[in-house]
């Protein structure tokens, strides 16, 4: 599913059959805040440094500094399918993150 990024619900994708998915689980809102850390990465490739530039709006000598200085907290203050999308974006390219909720 998408995440909106007013009231950060999730909203359902449609499948190939026209159907729109359904989860077996039931929707739990988590009201905690939480904090998104970037622990490690394999090497810095393109597609790593370029996620983390759109995701960040940092510019690219800036997420260069940041690589070199791990760990080190890449948001805060987000929801929690926030941080376990990023999360999954960046495991993509390579990265590990860890998210925890704040306070």
């Amino acid at each position: 599913g998408l995440l909106c990024e007013e009231c950060n619900h999730e909203i359902p994708i449609a499948r190939a059959d026209g159907q729109l998915g359904q989860s077996r689980f039931a929707v739990v809102d988590d009201d905690k805040t939480y904090e998104l850390k970037l622990i490690t990465y394999e090497h810095a490739t393109e597609d790593l440094i370029s996620t983390l530039q759109h995701t960040l709006a940092l510019n690219r000598n800036q997420v260069k500094q940041m690589l070199e200085e791990l760990p080190c907290t890449l948001l805060t203050g987000i929801p929690k399918k926030k941080a376990e999308m990023i999360s999954a974006q960046l495991t993509r390219h390579g990265a590990v993150c860890q998210y925890s909720p704040l306070g």
